[in-house]
């Protein structure tokens, strides 16, 4: 039987990979969606809509980040990233609303409650569902009683909260949100880009790292989430007894950099540190194929989507304590766990997993198996949708 089709706006980043991955899966289905965003980029299958008056594209993005950066500009990019953003929230609302009217959508879905849910319960649209990335429940609120406010004042006008781990889904409740309305439904691994079976190719000789173990972070270039400081100083500690290992940093945005490369420099690691900024999606799972460990000393989390591509390929990770962590990783059984600032643990799991072909085997085919059993991307979006049609009061 065919399926009813819905109509869907959502809020949502057009430069974001996990964005780009929910619109494409709906429209894929047959559903008519729209994307409300900040930067413009074109999507096969998706409207996309600028909340801009002027269409931001992610080439003039791209130009601005390429910038040389020195303290003041790392100032004002962490100014802008954590507040001065929000000064155009007012004229998102308005433009989200004029855009609400003529699209008539029957769903309103969005990205993260610090974008999609600040803007989205001003248009009194209903109903309403937002995917929560973590850090605006498990971070922001405890930093920031500005942000705990917010927060919790949106989560009472949002109708349906999903989560990447049960973490996010009770610090969700704690803070107000009612039980019925809050759930852990994780939007998966598209097991057809990341799996066992990707050939890395030449990867590692275009890094200039060929023969090298590898060691690879996906975070982003600053210590108030992910804790580079620590990792840089973990692998100086790896580098002593594994001289020839390499770390590859592939971020996504680099509001410090300049400070984690006078550290690399200052600890005499420098030449062994490899930094990426930007690279195609797809090619991400060449990374991870060719990786030993995928390492991630982050303070906060709610089940780094990186770590589980990275688990999808094979590779083996070492990560902080948090317990959204642990709901993916049994320390020594498939990974390593310890606390986010313990130089010394992380640098031994790392050396324990470069100096054993067997507990890279083991691990890596655990990994696979966990991810292809409880992580698969078209089971997780087919719930997403089921819970979209129930929201909607259609039954399907």
């Amino acid at each position: 039987m065919q399926k009813n089709k819905l109509k869907i706006c959502f809020l949502g980043w057009a430069n974001s990979e996990h964005v780009k991955r929910w619109v494409k899966w709906f429209a894929a289905q047959g559903h008519e969606v729209h994307l409300l965003s900040n930067v413009y980029e074109e999507i096969e299958g998706v409207t996309v809509h600028s909340l801009q008056n002027k269409v931001v594209s992610l080439s003039d993005t791209a130009s601005r980040s390429c910038r040389q950066n020195n303290l003041l500009t790392d100032w004002v990019k962490w100014a802008k990233f954590n507040y001065l953003s929000y000064l155009k929230y007012p004229s998102y609302i308005r433009k989200t609303k004029q855009l609400l009217k003529q699209i008539k959508p029957d769903i309103l879905q969005g990205f993260y409650i610090g974008f999609a849910g600040y803007i989205g319960i001003f248009t009194g649209f209903h109903p309403f569902m937002v995917f929560t990335g973590g850090p605006e429940l498990l971070f922001y609120p405890k930093k920031s009683l500005f942000h705990r406010i917010w927060v919790k004042f949106a989560m009472k006008r949002i109708d349906f909260l999903t989560h990447t781990s049960e973490e996010a889904n009770k610090a969700a409740i704690e803070l107000g949100m009612s039980p019925e309305k809050s759930k852990f439904m994780h939007i998966g691994i598209d097991l057809k880009t990341f799996n066992p079976h990707i050939d890395p190719g030449n990867l590692k000789k275009r890094l200039g790292i060929d023969g090298h173990p590898m060691v690879l972070s996906t975070r982003g270039l600053y210590d108030a989430h992910y804790n580079i400081t620590t990792l840089i100083k973990a692998f100086s500690v790896v580098v002593k007894k594994i001289p020839e290992a390499r770390l590859v940093m592939k971020y996504h945005s680099a509001l410090e950099k300049n400070k984690f490369v006078k550290l690399a420099q200052d600890l005499g690691i420098y030449d062994k540190i490899v930094w990426v900024e930007k690279v195609d999606y797809q090619d991400m799972a060449k990374f991870y194929r060719a990786a030993d460990v995928y390492v991630s000393l982050s303070y906060t989390d709610s089940g780094a989507v990186s770590m589980l591509e990275a688990m999808a390929c094979g590779c083996v990770p070492v990560v902080s304590n948090l317990k959204n962590m642990r709901e993916w990783i049994k320390d020594g059984e498939n990974g390593f766990i310890g606390d986010s600032n313990d130089v010394y643990t992380a640098a031994n799991s790392i050396i324990k997993i470069i100096e054993s072909d067997e507990k890279k085997k083991t691990f890596g085919l655990k990994n696979i198996e966990i991810i292809r059993t409880q992580a698969d991307q078209e089971k997780s979006f087919k719930a997403l949708e089921d819970k979209s049609y129930e929201l909607v009061g259609i039954k399907n």
